[in-house]
This record gives C-alpha cells, structure tokens and sequence, in this order.
C-alpha cells in the first residue's frame, strides 16, 4: 500500500491509530480487535480534518506492521465512518540505530525517522502527523494526542489549522 504517484500537491496526515482513533482508557484489553478499537467521535474528528483540508491518510501506526490487516484497511475504514482510505503506509523498517527495546524514546524517533523518510521521498505540499507518542518533529508538523482522549476537538482543529498554514 504505496502511494504509486508523487505529487507535489498532495497534503499527507500521518496516521497513528492507538492513542488518536481510539483511547488506552477505553480499549486496553479488548478481546475484539480491531474491530472494536476505535471511538466514533474520535473518528469524526479526524473525517473533518480530511474533507476541511483535503489531506490523505498514510498510516505510520504500528498496526500497519499487521500484514493481514492491511488489505483491511479500506473496510476499517468505511466501517469506522471515516469516509477516507489511506493512501499509503511508512516504511516498518527500523532506522534508528542502535536500537535499545527498553528505551522507549527509540520508538518515538524510529517512527518521526519513517515519516521524515516519507516525506522525503514523497514530498508533499503540506504534511503532519497525529500521533500520542512525543515524536522528534517540527512543532509546524506535529500534533500530540493524549492517549488516553484521542484526537478530541480542539486537537482536530489544530491539525487543520497546521495543514492549512503550510
């Protein structure tokens, strides 16, 4: 699930999943996965970001390292209300080294390594990154969730506003 064409005036929303669509609060354990692990509402916010900006999904969550699930993608999608289908995943190679699994700053810079990576492979007009992780990336191109509420209201508003200024 690679985006086939470059185009320079494509706006990219980098995609985390857990901590944005969904909250540690409400799903931590489920047994319905993935089925279950979204908020509608949270959804809904992230439906505005797209149709108000025109931004295209690529997914930079870890789920994407779930090979099965992404030929699903496209159905999660629809069935979660998001109206949007990702256009592309990052790279799940690792590119921070050298790798510590205890540290778990490694994971928030490996992942800002993948979409910077993206990025500059791609080079969209205008990109950001939703994400509940403190990833290392330009304040102009970030917004941090809080895990346990997800990409709340003024969060999606925030999103729109940096898409739009760039």
């Amino acid at each position: 699930m690679q985006l086939q064409n470059s185009n320079q005036s494509r706006k990219i929303l980098f995609l985390d999943i857990d901590g944005v669509l969904n909250s540690y609060a409400v799903n931590y354990g489920r047994k319905d996965w993935p089925e279950c692990c979204y908020d509608p509402s949270l959804c809904r916010n992230l439906k505005q970001v797209l149709d108000e900006t025109g931004a295209e999904i690529v997914v930079s969550s870890t789920w994407r390292e779930e090979t099965y699930l992404l030929d699903r993608f496209p159905i999660i999608f629809e069935n979660w209300g998001i109206g949007h289908v990702p256009v592309g995943i990052t790279t799940t190679d690792n590119l921070c080294f050298p790798r510590k699994m205890s540290d778990y700053t490694w994971h928030e810079r490996n992942r800002a390594m993948q979409i910077q990576q993206w990025v500059n492979q791609h080079k969209p007009a205008a990109w950001i990154a939703v994400d509940d992780l403190a990833l290392p990336l330009p304040k102009e191109h970030f917004v941090r969730t809080n895990r346990n509420r997800g990409l709340i209201i003024h969060k999606a508003k925030e999103a729109i506003d940096k898409l739009q200024v760039q």
